[in-house]
């Protein structure tokens, strides 16, 4: 079967896990519009490229999968930049393909129209990985890449780039799924017992969960139940346990109430966060006065500012089921724990002293977002009945 090679990439995505694509037809990206019109794909258009990075960005932190945008060259990547430069620092898996002109005009200056110097060179200091396909050949490896680098270690957007040319050549390649990568760091037992060691003998425990916890919610919830200990999560992990769990504090870093309770805490556990300045709002590091296990799947953020005593390279929820495993051989028979949590009297008092602090103006917009999701909850259940 011959089609051009805007056609095989549509094909090459359905068949590896994409099923969902944001973006504008335009005529430089003409050929990738043909080819979903013979495809099971759908398609949201947006009314620009930003609204269609955002959207795919929104799309695959809710549904847990990679979704892709489709622009054309020179502005319809600048427009999108702004929403990747977000996937990036929330390590979302999204998928830019743009066009590019014809492969003969690349840095010559011809003039050609939405010329850039280097347009693969400008994604570069944005997306994680970044790739420019000279044929069909190349579309496959590079796309194969850019997928894996979603499995493979911390997610960062990927782009990908095909010149008008090679879109519009015949093709006969058969569009295959990829060899399933799975490649994430699995921690060495040592350093399990290590932080077992510290979560079992802790008095005053606590866990700070990142948007890294997000694939791990059975787990993190065994754990915080296990521990009878306090939750907090940062802006990127709302919600990967229910906000009405009672051990709960959801997002909420950034107030004096639950930094004294850090300070107090004598282990912290952060599990896929950079504990960063966005994260804090109002300071720049947590008082972390205990003892600090981090885990995480980037190396990088285990030897930052935040110094841990044990350091957990690994996926979230391997590492989180290691320690649930060995943390329930040793309260083998033992009668549920009472921890912590149990002696603060719940998060009810501790939700009381944040709301109380809270200014007029910060009641109001509560009471505003409060309305809007009970408008939601009530479209939902609607919708499902």
């Amino acid at each position: 079967m011959s089609r051009n090679v805007g056609g095989y990439l549509v094909e090459l995505l359905a068949k590896n896990g994409i099923d969902t694509v944001f973006g504008i037809p335009g005529v430089h990206n003409l050929e990738l519009y043909r080819g979903l019109t013979a495809s099971t794909l759908r398609h949201v258009l947006v009314r620009h490229e930003q609204g269609a990075g955002f959207a795919a960005d929104g799309f695959a932190r809710l549904s847990g999968r990679p979704a892709a945008a489709f622009v054309i060259s020179g502005p319809g990547l600048t427009n999108i930049m702004t929403a990747v430069a977000q996937s990036y620092s929330d390590s979302v898996p999204l998928l830019v393909v743009a066009s590019a002109p014809v492969s003969a005009s690349f840095a010559k200056q011809w003039g050609v129209l939405h010329e850039l110097c280097d347009q693969a060179a400008l994604a570069a200091g944005v997306f994680g990985i970044a790739r420019s396909a000279r044929s069909a050949e190349d579309v496959r490896d590079h796309l194969k890449l850019c997928l894996a680098s979603f499995r493979t270690g911390r997610p960062r957007p990927a782009y990908l780039e095909i010149p008008l040319d090679v879109l519009a050549q015949p093709t006969a390649l058969q569009a295959q799924p990829f060899a399933d990568v799975a490649l994430l760091p699995q921690s060495s037992v040592d350093r399990i017992d290590a932080a077992v060691h510290l979560l079992d003998g802790a008095t005053h425990p606590l866990i700070i969960a990142g948007g890294g916890a997000r694939g791990a919610a059975a787990e993190l919830r065994r754990l915080v139940e296990t521990l009878d200990c306090p939750l907090v999560t940062t802006t990127a992990g709302k919600g990967v346990i229910p906000e009405s769990h009672p051990a709960n504090l959801g997002v909420s870093l950034s107030y004096a109430a639950i930094q004294q309770l850090i300070a107090d805490a004598d282990v912290v556990l952060a599990v896929g966060t950079e504990l960063s300045e966005t994260d804090l709002i109002f300071t720049t590091r947590l008082p972390i006065g205990g003892r600090l296990i981090r885990i995480d799947v980037d190396p990088a953020k285990l030897s930052d500012h935040y110094a841990a005593e044990v350091c957990v390279w690994s996926d979230a929820c391997a590492a989180l089921g290691c320690i649930n495993q060995v943390l329930a051989g040793r309260l083998h028979d033992a009668p549920a724990r009472t921890g912590w949590l149990t002696r603060l009297g719940g998060i009810a008092e501790m939700r009381s002293c944040i709301e109380s602090g809270l200014s007029s103006k910060e009641r109001a917009q509560g009471r505003a977002l409060g309305a809007i999701k009970r408008a939601l909850l009530r479209t939902a259940w609607c919708s499902a009945t």
